[in-house]
């Protein structure tokens, strides 16, 4: 399948549906872009309109790696050492230059409605750059810039609190807000080459840059005093409670159970711009070899003597996933305090661990074979009760939660949280199609993961031939009720879900069916599996499942219709080859 050329858009080519921004590299610049003859990058859409937005991006990406190599080029044979403040000046407005012409160049090639957005977002950078100038030190916001212009010239990077990094990381910050004034003057109709708040230091080289007053200069190179001298401990409490992050109250306990383990391995009076990345390394590694819940089972012992004490314990470590996530939410603790001034740079930059390795493997879908483990089971085929006796092979036939949450999300791709928080009335006849409406109800404390989540989904005609709609009509004869009350409400996660994963788990103990990536969550893998199989539309998987779905045009219209969506439920089936889901012998009605 050849490219076709879109007009008007240099650089810019359609294959199939999807849209490539393509450019040939030259001769002498190959050596210094990988040996690359071209370079071919996809703007992963196929909309012409989102196209467009994102070729300006990658326009100016693009063009910044041709210019970087350019000047590799020119200054491959120049002897590296530390600029001079005229040779700052010019690599700074030079590159103020070039950002100016491509942002000038992408303006003349989109229209207005294009860049509408592009406005707003310039003048929010704008309020941003000048907001954070009064509060704290913008140094670290440049670094990738020197580090650029002076690498690309050749030059030694200055070192940190020198007058000549100071100098240069100033007219960065000064480059990027002229930038900002004049597109903006432009967009608004202002075709003058000095507008209004362009900034003068860049009408021509300064005779003596020694005239250029400290105080004239980005009032965020110098940092408040005191902000970096606050303690880990303190702002911890200030950040999960800080009421400008829209955060639930589960976010917030969360985030504090997750940032404990740092401040219980620094300490709390650690002032917090004392950390440096080495120790966050370190931290790191200590993460890893952690238990589950270390502070909770080895209270006093300090974090970093934990591992060995659980290694002596024989007491497995948390996941890689859960270490993740403690490392992603301290990154982003000191983030929020890195944008307000309080230190100079985030310590975790540059710190990550990988989401799995061989002995922690992602969720996985259920094999059919595991299915038909599953619903042979003696909750299934007879048991001595669903409570402590639900692994053990009895004459009684329980319907409760252990019995319908793992046929439920089979048959629906359902979120646990979502099945263990329905009602009866949330189970009915509309439309002439049996549906479960997901749906929040702080009264019932029914929440969803996101807007996206509230959904309507037909049942499947499985489960009304083994007998769902039936009992939670039954269930519903003395008004609408909680269809699981045997399902505890966690306070502490404030949630369902969390009982009910420990005894699934459990469950997959008792079939040895447990690890190896297999737990409640991969029915919902495997309900994503059996929508393919069936060749569902993209569009009617994520109205099933409840998906994000970030198109733009996704906002648009009522969506599905009900009896669309029972069509697509109704093509779903279970089967490997030969071998096929089988529940012959849970049907009301075989």
């Amino acid at each position: 399948m050849g490219m076709e050329k879109v007009p008007h858009f240099e650089r810019l080519y359609r294959r199939g549906n999807s849209y490539i921004y393509r450019v040939s590299v030259p001769k002498d610049l190959r050596a210094f872009l990988d040996d690359r003859t071209e370079i071919k990058k996809s703007l992963r859409t196929d909309s012409l309109s989102e196209a467009k937005l994102r070729w300006a991006k990658m326009h100016d990406e693009v063009e910044r790696e041709l210019a970087d190599a350019k000047h590799r080029a020119a200054n491959a044979n120049l002897p590296a050492r530390e600029p001079s403040q005229s040779e700052i000046w010019e690599m700074v407005n030079s590159w103020r230059r070039e950002r100016l012409t491509r942002e000038q160049d992408t303006l003349s090639r989109v229209g207005p409605a294009d860049f509408a957005g592009r406005i707003e977002q310039l003048r929010e950078e704008d309020r941003l750059w000048r907001a954070l100038g009064k509060v704290g030190r913008f140094h670290s916001m440049a670094d990738d810039i020197i580090e650029f212009l002076c690498t690309r010239s050749g030059h030694v990077v200055p070192a940190r609190d020198t007058p000549a990094y100071s100098f240069m990381a100033d007219l960065v910050h000064r480059a990027r807000a002229d930038i900002s004034q004049r597109i903006i003057a432009l967009m608004e109709g202002n075709m003058n080459d000095v507008p209004p708040g362009h900034d003068t230091i860049f009408d021509h080289m300064p005779q003596r840059f020694d005239d250029q007053a400290p105080q004239a200069l980005n009032p965020g190179s110098i940092a408040p005093r005191g902000l970096a001298g606050k303690t880990l401990g303190t702002l911890v409490e200030e950040y999960v409670e800080d009421p400008t992050r829209n955060a639930k109250s589960s976010t917030r306990m969360a985030n504090r159970q997750k940032l404990s383990l740092l401040v219980a391995y620094f300490g709390s009076d650690r002032p917090i711009g004392s950390i440096s990345g080495q120790e966050i390394g370190a931290f790191s590694k200590v993460l890893l070899a952690l238990p589950t819940s270390p502070l909770q089972r080895y209270p006093g012992i300090a974090l970093s003597e934990i591992p060995e004490l659980a290694s002596a314990d024989k007491v497995g470590t948390m996941s890689r996933s859960n270490a993740r996530i403690v490392l992603e939410t301290a990154s982003t603790f000191f983030r929020f305090y890195e944008k307000r001034g309080y230190i100079e740079k985030n310590p975790v930059y540059g710190y990550t661990i990988s989401k799995s390795s061989n002995g922690d493997r992602p969720r996985r879908p259920f094999t059919v074979a595991e299915l038909n483990t599953i619903f042979s089971a003696p909750i299934y085929v007879g048991c001595r009760d669903d409570e402590t006796g639900f692994s053990r092979p009895g004459t009684n036939h329980p319907r409760r939660s252990r019995f319908w949450l793992p046929l439920i999300a089979l048959f629906t791709g359902m979120r646990l949280g979502e099945i263990c928080q329905l009602w009866s009335d949330d189970i009915e006849f509309a439309n002439g199609v049996s549906v479960i409406h997901v749906r929040s109800n702080e009264k019932r404390q029914q929440k969803l993961k996101n807007a996206g989540s509230a959904r309507t989904i037909p049942i499947h005609r499985t489960l009304v031939d083994i007998g769902l709609v039936e009992w939670a009509r039954n269930t519903n004869t003395d008004g609408a009720q909680h269809l699981f009350p045997e399902i505890a409400y966690n306070e502490v996660k404030q949630n369902y879900s969390d009982t009910f994963s420990k005894r699934f788990a459990n469950f997959l103990k008792s079939q040895d069916l447990h690890g190896d990536g297999r737990t409640f969550h991969s029915f919902r893998h495997t309900f994503r599996d059996a929508v393919r199989d069936a060749n569902l539309s993209d569009g009617l998987a994520k109205a099933l499942g409840g998906w994000a779905d970030h198109e733009a045009h996704s906002g648009y219209g009522s969506g599905y219709q009900i009896d669309r969506l029972a069509e697509g439920i109704e093509r779903l089936e279970f089967r490997h080859g030969e071998e096929v889901l089988n529940l012959a012998h849970l049907l009301r009605n075989p």
